[in-house]
């Protein structure tokens, strides 16, 4: 969990004293530029460069994409400050005090004595703090800031900064960048070194109205490796959400969690990606249940234990990593705090097959009743209301009578077991046993609703000893060392266990949880919950059960601690493994960015706070050289109020890795269909370790790579593009291979054509991006699935039951062949567009007119597929009369009607031959030809995308799906009735003519028909040479902004591209 909202705004949000030795005037002018360069007594090309860039910044308009940039005053911001202090200290005793406060806060000289080989921390326009650590010095490594390196290594400064990785006409911000750019962090790595320790730089800016364009240039030399690991879970971890405990992997974006202030907020962003390194496991004392497993750098909010024999009398959390905790030392739990309480809530049950409300009273002699019910209650066939006690605890007996007849005017009866010495409480009460139910009707499955977990305390203290009367116990002997004494109660419900812990919790009482496995007893495993210590006098206060001060002379004590807003629990083990490239996650959360881990505080990310509008304009510059690899994290959590216009670019040379982790990368919405070797699949549903498809510049081919990440990066504005029948939702930010047309040489008459990564907001109408014109299929057939003929079935009526003989009902001469092929894929294509399967009569339809000429081919082809003579033929349409196919068709996905159809996904999966079948008999029942291609027309527009989709995989040109005919009257065969919309596709290019349709008439159309896909050559630009038979370039037809939406991105193995929706 991150820090609390209090911590939070203390640590992040305080602004200092403004202490400045310069502040520039407010506005951009070529004084301030040649005033940042004389400052930093820079080399006569860098202040030509800067003064460059100022007239490119002045001659371009701010972009229109992205961010809205309408309340951005660019004649506001102060765009050089230089703050009173020493530049590049060596030692953190050099800073500034207000300054290292600030640092402090942030944590900096920790992480770089316990974690980071170096640190760099920047101030407004200079970095005040830069130290390396002498092992990686020697190394030859060089981490400095931008400025030293100027003075220090010109050469490669002059060779790498804002040349070839992003240029000064990038576009408006770049330029801005390179003008006023100060400070930032410089990065060589030598030839073949590798570094395993994170170097890692702070940005902190301070004023407001305030601007910061720091610089960040990495570069690799061949062979060498920079390594960041940031800290995650694995998937089995228990998180607590408003609706309960569930597993890390199964929270989903929006769902609450505990925060460290005690309420819940929603998860914004998901994060999953592999890891590789050292996994720890923890073990605390209160729960025997629970196991944290966390990488090595994860924070957790963390107490040190101050006496080795003596709990702490004060509990001061500090945020710490897993490799440096110590046995002994606490871990903190965030208690929820978040009371909400009526004086009746309105349930609804079924009754009579009618929902009716019962209206009940929030008071304390209710959640009495739900304690008894916690403890000893169950429902009967939802019939009957159960509470079963032991026959001697009359008091119980009585009061829960009592209860039911003043909260719900109901007589409860008795009923003795004479066998188990017991009693039970009944009630028939249909309505009162569907009400209960919600708290479970079995022991094992009980559990408190999300209502009862926030109710008053009051009324939790009467559930707590309800639930101990009923199913509780006081343990008091006395024993040779002295008295024993605990408060237990016992359940097989881990999840009420967990529950009863937290709602102790908020009464200001600790207790811990035990579990003893049965299996050997062939029994459930019991949970215990247990109160001990200086916590029994409170409880014992709730229970009725008064309990000393003093225990063998002593004061009562725990190894527990807690206060108003935190328990503490020691830390029992520790162990530590190596894994390799396991799953792990991570959450943000709202206004926040807390969660809890099987209930104690972790800490994710941070953000500072500004009142007034800044500018934060930086730029980051990888070169990745031959055989380098580079792994780039960055989490940027400016305010609400400062615009984050950053530009990132890498260049990667050959046999180079670059990995961009997070850090405010473009994404797509959730339903964009990724191209898998398992059919299209939303980005959403997608796993780390799928392969999908992807574009490889070496071969301009379509190869596949698997996944290493997928990312949930939150809500965001995103923009609808269409391009080559093509339509994709995607944040501005987002890139897509552009064919741009350059000179190599100005004396050079023509361009040639370059392909290049271009983010959304960059580009425009008409601009040509690449498309993927065929997948590279690699399908196989489908095995069908065997249908079970049973000819004998049980029924019954009111008199008796009986045994039928069903043989009647199915064709016993069916056969059915064992996997697809392009006869079956045709049938199932045409059943699609014309056919309707009526299970309840055993019939499948199929609307063929009796003048159409591939009537009798779909005869033969039932007759040869199935070993089926259709004997039934009417004008408009044949009939099969077949329980066995019916259950075949409607098994393998073709029994909806015209309205909800849908390709199954297994149809994606097949080769290509049985594709085109399948699409040739969609198009004989719904296709027509007219200039230009083919079209399918239907009422169903999601089933036309997946057509189009299928185009696409096949290598048909496509447009998109479009408006064919609206709802209107119409008569149709001498009816009237109502038409609804009606959509339509196309599709087009020489590929049309390799369909296999069964219909003479239309494939003698097809093969006339003249037909072109424009992806090799548009507006008198002819770009062929660039294309092939799996990759094409379209010009950009339409970019229009619809609205936020969530969004996702996925790292891929070896490429940095994938391809979604073609």
């Amino acid at each position: 969990m991150t820090k609390s909202t209090q911590e939070f705004q203390e640590i992040y949000s305080k602004a200092n004293a403004e202490d400045l030795k310069f502040k520039s005037p407010e506005g951009l002018t070529e004084e301030v530029v040649r005033q940042i360069s004389k400052d930093k007594n820079e080399p006569e090309w860098m202040l030509n460069k800067r003064l460059e860039a100022l007239k490119i910044f002045n001659s371009k308009p701010i972009p229109t994409w992205g961010p809205n940039l309408g309340n951005l005053n660019l004649e506001k911001i102060y765009y050089y400050m230089r703050p009173n202090a020493k530049t590049n200290s060596r030692s953190w005793d050099d800073v500034p005090k207000d300054i290292k406060e600030t640092f402090n806060r942030l944590g900096i000289p920790e992480a770089e004595k316990n974690a980071l080989g170096g640190v760099g921390a920047q101030y407004e326009s200079e970095t005040i703090y830069h130290n390396l650590k002498k092992s990686l010095e020697e190394k030859g490594v060089i981490f400095s800031d931008c400025d030293t390196a100027l003075k220090e290594n010109e050469e490669l400064m002059k060779k790498y900064f804002m040349t070839t990785c992003i240029s000064l006409n990038l576009h408006k911000f770049a330029a801005l960048h390179a003008a006023v750019w100060s400070g930032g962090t410089f990065i060589y790595i030598p030839k073949n070194v590798k570094i395993e320790i994170p170097l890692q730089a702070y940005f902190r800016m301070n004023s407001k109205k305030g601007g910061q364009f720091e610089h960040t240039l990495i570069i690799a030399d061949e062979g060498s490796e920079l390594h960041y690991i940031e800290g995650c879970f694995t998937k089995n971890n228990l998180i607590l959400t408003s609706e309960g405990y569930k597993k890390m992997n199964e929270i989903k974006n929006g769902e609450l969690v505990l925060t460290s202030e005690g309420d819940f907020k929603k998860i914004k962003q998901i994060q999953k990606r592999p890891y590789s390194g050292n996994l720890y496991t923890l073990e605390f004392y209160g729960d025997s249940t629970q196991k944290i497993e966390v990488t090595e750098d994860h924070e957790f909010l963390y107490v040190d234990k101050k006496r080795n024999n003596e709990r702490n009398k004060i509990f001061d959390p500090r945020w710490n990593t897993p490799k440096f905790f110590k046995k002994g030392d606490y871990l903190a739990v965030p208690i929820n705090k978040t009371i909400k309480h009526k004086e009746r809530r309105i349930f609804e049950v079924k009754y009579k097959n009618k929902i009716e409300k019962l209206s009940v009273p929030m008071i304390p002699e209710f959640f009495r009743l739900i304690g008894y019910y916690l403890a000893e209650g169950s429902t009967i066939n939802e019939h009957y209301l159960c509470f079963d006690f032991n026959s001697k605890e009359r008091e119980y007996i009585e009061d829960t009578k009592k209860l039911l007849k003043e909260i719900f005017k109901v007589d409860a009866y008795e009923q003795d077991h004479k066998t188990n010495n017991g009693t039970s409480v009944r009630v028939n009460s249909t309505k009162l046993a569907r009400l209960f139910k919600q708290f479970g009707d079995r022991n094992y499955n009980k559990k408190l609703p999300k209502w009862v977990l926030f109710e008053n305390r009051e009324n939790q203290k009467e559930i707590i000893n309800g639930w101990f009367k009923g199913g509780g116990n006081y343990y008091n002997k006395k024993h040779k060392s002295g008295i024993k004494e605990i408060f237990r109660i016992n359940t097989t419900s881990e999840i009420l266990t967990k529950q009863g812990r937290d709602l102790l919790l908020r009464l200001g009482i600790v207790s811990f949880i035990n579990k003893r496995n049965r299996l050997k007893e062939n029994r459930r495993i019991m949970f215990t919950l247990g109160v001990t210590g200086n916590f029994m006098q409170d409880f014992g206060k709730i229970v009725g059960i008064e309990v000393n001060k003093k225990m063998n002379n002593k004061n009562r004590a725990s190894m527990f601690g807690i206060n108003e807003k935190f328990a503490f629990f020691p830390i029992k083990k520790i162990t530590k493994k190596v894994v390799k490239d396991i799953s792990t996650f991570n959450f943000s959360v709202e206004d926040h960015e807390t969660y809890t881990v099987a209930g104690v505080a972790v800490h994710n990310c941070s953000a500072p706070e500004y009142k007034e509008n800044s500018l934060h304009a930086g730029g980051v510059e990888i070169h990745v050289l031959k055989g380098a690899r580079v792994r780039y994290s960055s989490i940027e959590n400016w305010s609400k109020n400062t615009y984050n216009l950053n530009t990132k670019r890498a260049i990667v040379h050959e046999n180079g890795i670059i990995e961009w982790v997070n850090g405010n990368l473009g994404c797509l919405t959730g339903e964009s269909k990724i191209f898998s070797s398992k059919g299209p699949i939303e980005i959403q549903s997608l796993e780390v370790g799928n392969k999908i498809y992807v574009w490889n510049k070496k071969t301009n081919k379509i190869d596949k790579s698997r996944i290493k990440n997928k990312i949930f990066s939150g809500n965001k504005r995103v923009y609808k593009l269409e391009a080559g029948g093509r339509e994709i939702e995607t944040s501005s930010n987002h890139p897509f291979l552009n064919l741009v047309r350059k000179k190599n040489k100005k004396e050079h008459k023509k361009g040639f054509f370059y392909t290049e990564w271009k983010p959304l907001e960059q580009l425009k109408v008409g601009d040509i991006i690449g498309i993927s014109k065929k997948i590279p299929i690699e399908g196989k057939p489908y095995i069908l699935p065997r249908i079970e003929v049973g000819y004998k079935t049980e029924s019954k009526n009111q008199y008796s039951k009986f045994v039928m003989n069903t043989s009647y009902l199915y064709n016993k001469k069916i056969s059915i062949p064992n996997e697809t092929n392009e006869n079956f894929m045709w049938l199932m294509g045409l059943i699609m567009g014309d056919g309707h399967i009526d299970s309840k009569n055993n019939k499948i339809n199929i609307a063929t007119h009796i003048t159409e000429d591939y009537r009798n081919k779909l005869i033969k082809i039932i007759k040869d597929l199935f070993g089926y003579k259709v004997t039934e033929k009417k004008e408009r349409y044949i009939i099969i009369n077949s329980k066995i196919l019916c259950q075949l068709f409607t098994k393998i996905g073709f029994s909806r009607n015209a309205g909800t159809e849908k390709v199954p996904k297994w149809v994606f999966t097949l080769p290509e031959k049985q594709i085109l079948s399948f699409l040739a008999g969609y198009f004989d029942s719904d296709g027509h030809v007219e200039k230009g291609g083919i079209y399918f027309t239907s009422i169903n527009k999601p089933l036309l995308e997946q057509v189009k989709l299928l185009g696409i995989q096949t290598g048909f040109g496509v447009s998109k799906v479009f408006v064919h005919d609206k709802a209107k009257e119409k008569t149709i065969l001498g009816k009237k009735t109502h038409a609804k919309d009606s959509w339509r596709i196309l599709f087009n290019s020489k590929k049309i003519k390799e369909l296999p349709s069964k219909c003479k008439r239309k494939k003698e159309k097809i093969m006339k028909t003249k037909t072109r896909r424009k992806d090799s050559s548009s507006g008198g630009l002819n770009f062929k040479s660039k294309t092939n038979e799996e990759i094409g370039f379209v010009r950009i037809k339409r970019i229009e902004e619809i609205g936020i939406r969530p969004t996702y991105d996925l790292e891929i193995e070896n490429h940095h591209n994938f391809i979604a929706n073609g």
